[in-house]
């Protein structure tokens, strides 16, 4: 009967005859009947099949995460030593050598993969606080163009107007440079002192170089094999963040072993010399009104995000310092922190076969004062 039925169907759509459902012919009915249920059939053997294969893959891409293979979602390990997860050693007072552990500790995560480069800021508030985050998050070499003074300017503002005062011959121009000087000069002084202390304690321990030009910082990168990324707000910028397609695409062969992060003056940003020279321009996601941030707070936020790229992209070891450059580092601040002729003399004996660094580098409570 369904065969019947499948052979007028057939005839009926060769001739061009309506074969509607309600067809008066009973075999053409159950013909159309029964490829309605085969298609019916048909589309649901598909939709499964679909819809296995994308459970298929979504299971493979869970499996890959948790197994650690391939890198379908950003996985951002934290850039923590597992010694300082579960820190057993610390620094407290009377402990042998506790200042070349410490130093030995940090040593041990500084990082030559990322440089820094300052160019043109303008003030000194500002250059102190970069250096101060840059030592703190363990980047080693630090290249500035054009430093400015240490001072903020405002406090270059007062001590011009101070000059102004002393070398005004009118009697205003005289009184209002005064009175402009004096307004909170101690504050100001103050702070330019802390800040000041700050930056040069950094210092002491920062690969520092610095040249009078762009093109002459330019020349030096290219000598030092460095790629150039330059923190931009232009729109062909690309996003610097998890996730961003042109990072996870090609990735880790996208971050270059030795890179340097450029960042620009306050007010202009860098140079335009700069960002026609530069392999990449990155730029910082913002999420208000605000187009741009305070340039210490986006390279502490540039910094600490590729150098987590780095822990997710290389093995540790391959983002330590060399170990001729470690050497030479420890050599130096051996002798720095010795407080007497003969803590040199012993720290001096030690730079080949250091002691074993602290897990933890905070400072003992007992050191601590309280508010």
């Amino acid at each position: 009967f369904w065969l019947e039925g499948y052979s007028a169907l057939g005839q009926a759509l060769r001739t061009g005859r309506n074969v509607g459902i309600m067809s008066e012919a009973p075999k053409l009915r159950a013909a159309v009947a029964c490829a309605a249920a085969a298609a019916v059939v048909l589309a649901a053997s598909v939709v499964a099949s679909q819809g296995l294969a994308l459970f298929l893959e979504r299971r493979r891409r869970e499996d890959d995460h948790e197994s650690g293979d391939g890198c379908s979602a950003p996985q951002m390990p934290l850039m923590v030593p597992k010694e300082q997860l579960a820190p057993e050693t610390f620094d407290r007072p009377g402990l042998e050598l506790r200042l070349i552990r410490k130093a030995e500790a940090v040593l041990q995560r500084r990082t030559g993969s990322l440089l820094v480069v300052l160019e043109c800021l303008q003030d000194g508030h500002n250059h102190c606080a970069v250096l101060r985050t840059m030592e703190a998050l363990g980047v080693q070499h630090v290249w500035l163009i054009s430093p400015p003074p240490m001072e903020s300017k405002n406090t270059l503002e007062r001590q011009r107007l101070a000059e102004m005062a002393a070398t005004a011959k009118r009697g205003r121009v005289k009184r209002y440079a005064a009175q402009r000087s004096e307004k909170a000069w101690q504050v100001d002084a103050e702070q330019d002192e802390q800040h000041l202390a700050f930056a040069k304690g950094a210092e002491r321990f920062l690969s520092i170089r610095t040249f009078d030009d762009t093109a002459a910082c330019l020349e030096a990168l290219r000598e030092a094999g460095r790629d150039v990324w330059v923190t931009a707000l232009e729109q062909q910028a690309q996003v610097l963040a998890p996730g961003a397609p042109w990072l996870e695409d090609n990735f880790p062969a996208v971050l270059p072993k030795r890179l340097a992060l450029v960042l620009g003056s306050e007010g202009l940003g860098v140079s335009d010399t700069f960002k026609a020279a530069a392999d990449r321009l990155v730029y910082l996601p913002l999420s208000g009104f605000a187009e741009s941030l305070n340039v210490s707070v986006a390279a502490a936020l540039a910094v600490q995000l590729l150098l987590q790229l780095y822990a997710r992209a290389f093995p540790e070891e391959e983002l330590r310092l060399p170990a001729e450059e470690l050497r030479s580092l420890r050599a130096d601040w051996y002798a720095k922190l010795a407080r007497s002729d003969d803590e040199r003399e012993q720290y001096e004996a030690l730079v080949d076969a250091p002691p074993v660094p602290l897990d933890d580098l905070r400072r003992s409570d007992m050191n601590r004062r309280g508010r």
